[in-house]
């Protein structure tokens, strides 16, 4: 494109800073609008990221501005939604995860990305870390062989967002600790393994610490409760099967009696083995076990998302994360939902 790619946000939270500040550092892109229901923060944070144009509401955005890209950074209640909108008028779309809050809609919006040859690509930046592709070329290359075992996990000892606010409310969010953040590590733990389907799951999940408060949450909690601010899950553990000896084991939660929090994925592979943080490879080499820690760039998976999904645009090429996986992912949050029913 000659002009500068203009580019709006729906949402302002954290997300949306982590978004804004990646795309104002690629050259020819101008973050043209902003939009958040919230007024005062509206104008805080496009204040603080000069962001020209402010709306309180999403469609006068999208009906008002020649946008080429829109990143939906709303509750996840309303992703589906914004994003088919923002398609049906034109725009490229970055939707956080998850892609909807059911399976239903998540094929709509598949759906809406054919019939307007919009790109359609799923906020899992962490597949843009350094960590996660030197793992993924890795396994391309073969260097792990087949792999037939994951353990993805992210547990928190004390870590369940703010009371009050939408990710403890099922009805905006959707879930719990899984959606939040136990889809990044499902979603890494499947691209890895080449994203299987998968033909046995089973499932625990619930709230042990949510409805009681717990540390730093619990000056919060009298006011919260009488709000009915938390009715999603802390936890949740699931067991999932692909055929031909394949199997994930992922792990989530909010709070637990742990020792401290830990984010990491595990491989197990025919020829090697991996985990992600810290990025290591384990293998043999002439009968000796060797531990390969490689050095990598430290950099903010935000940034090279951004990057990617510009450069998705201007080459009319497919997004690392595509919707496609997205759906899949959703399906999957599903039956853990219900198979421990």
């Amino acid at each position: 494109m000659s002009r500068k790619l203009r580019v709006g946000l729906i949402g302002a939270g954290w997300p949306s800073w982590q978004q804004m500040k990646g795309y104002q550092r690629i050259e020819g892109v101008e973050v043209a609008a902003l939009c958040d229901r919230d007024p005062k923060r509206l104008q805080a944070i496009a204040d603080e990221y000069n962001v020209p144009n402010r709306y309180t509401a999403y469609e006068e955005m999208l009906e008002k501005e020649r946008l080429d890209a829109v990143s939906v950074c709303s509750p996840n209640a309303l992703h589906a939604e914004m994003s088919m909108k923002a398609m049906k008028k034109g725009a490229h779309v970055l939707c956080e995860k998850p892609m909807a809050s059911s399976s239903k809609m998540a094929r709509e919006m598949v759906k809406v990305s054919k019939a307007t040859n919009r790109i359609l690509m799923i906020g899992y930046q962490r597949r843009h870390g350094n960590d996660a592709q030197y793992i993924k070329r890795q396994i391309s290359r073969g260097r792990l062989g087949d792999i037939y075992f994951v353990r993805a996990y992210w547990v928190r000892r004390c870590g369940i967002p703010g009371l009050g606010g939408w990710f403890t409310n099922k009805k905006l969010s959707g879930g719990g600790a899984l959606i939040d953040i136990g889809v990044h590590v499902l979603d890494l733990g499947l691209w890895f393994m080449g994203y299987p389907d998968v033909r046995e799951l089973t499932s625990s999940w619930g709230s042990k610490f949510g409805t009681k408060g717990l540390g730093a949450m619990a000056g919060n909690w009298r006011a919260a409760k009488k709000k009915g601010a938390f009715d999603v899950d802390d936890y949740a553990v699931a067991h999932m099967t692909f055929g031909k000896g394949r199997s994930l084991i992922l792990q989530a939660t909010w709070a637990t009696h742990i020792k401290q929090d830990e984010m990491n994925i595990e491989i197990w592979g025919e020829k090697g083995g991996a985990r992600l943080n810290p990025t290591e490879i384990f293998t043999t080499e002439d009968g000796v076990l060797e531990t390969i820690a490689p050095r990598l760039r430290d950099r903010w998976p935000f940034e090279p998302q951004m990057e990617h999904f510009v450069q998705c645009i201007r080459r009319n090429k497919k997004p690392l994360s595509p919707a496609e996986e997205g759906v899949k992912t959703v399906e999957i949050i599903e039956r853990i939902y219900a198979a421990a029913t």
